[in-house]
């Protein structure tokens, strides 16, 4: 009887460390083209930007969200999101995109509706 008992216990176990090693496997796969499509979305912000992976990213670092750029740019990144979800999606209107505003630049191509822009212009009309 204890014979048994034994042999069920190895048999579970190895069939356990057999099946969760082919998830473990699967995971690192998934992992893997993840990793690759969040590099390649990078290189395009990065395109769109005109900037390299230093401007928002620490290079000791890269999750490190502290840089102010980093956070600048997340919200921008939201922002593109929420227009693509109401509209700007490439299908009737254009895809939104950083370069919709950026146009292969750090600071905005156009400064209609850029609050710091505004502020300038402001400013400059007061002093002439």
């Amino acid at each position: 009887m204890t014979k048994k008992i034994l042999f069920a216990s190895v048999s579970i176990c190895l069939s356990l460390l057999f099946y969760s090693s082919g998830a473990k496997t699967e995971s690192a796969e998934i992992f893997k083209k993840e990793q690759e499509i969040v590099r390649i979305q990078m290189v395009q912000l990065s395109r769109e930007l005109g900037v390299t992976c230093t401007e928002c990213h620490s290079s000791k670092n890269w999750k490190d969200g502290s840089k102010y750029n980093f956070k600048i740019a997340r919200e921008h990144m939201k922002t593109v999101e929420i227009l693509r979800s109401s509209g700007f999606n490439g299908k009737k209107s254009p895809e939104a995109s950083c370069f919709m505003c950026h146009q292969g630049k750090l600071k905005f191509a156009s400064q209609m509706q850029h609050p710091e822009a505004s502020t300038t212009t402001l400013e400059m009309q007061d002093s002439e």
